[in-house]
């Protein structure tokens, strides 16, 4: 399976981030990937370590880590 919306759905979730209060969590996910390459689902977790956030996609057997540093303008 290939993956092409978990990006994008990382700059959604941190974009809506901008409204809470603070993103941290467990989320559930699920989409379609583009040129209907089939559905997917799965958990997403976001940790804060220090400046930035982790993040981790669980998508089926597959695991995608990143980081994302989150600035809230003043």
């Amino acid at each position: 399976m290939r993956l092409t919306l978990p990006g994008a759905a990382l700059v959604v979730l941190f974009s809506a981030g901008f409204a809470l209060a603070d993103p941290v969590g467990h989320y559930s996910v699920a989409g379609a990937n583009p040129g209907g390459g089939g559905k997917y689902s799965g958990d997403v977790t976001v940790d804060k370590t220090g400046d930035t956030y982790k993040v981790v996609w669980q998508v089926g057997d597959d695991t995608y880590i990143g980081t994302e540093r989150w600035v809230r303008s003043k």
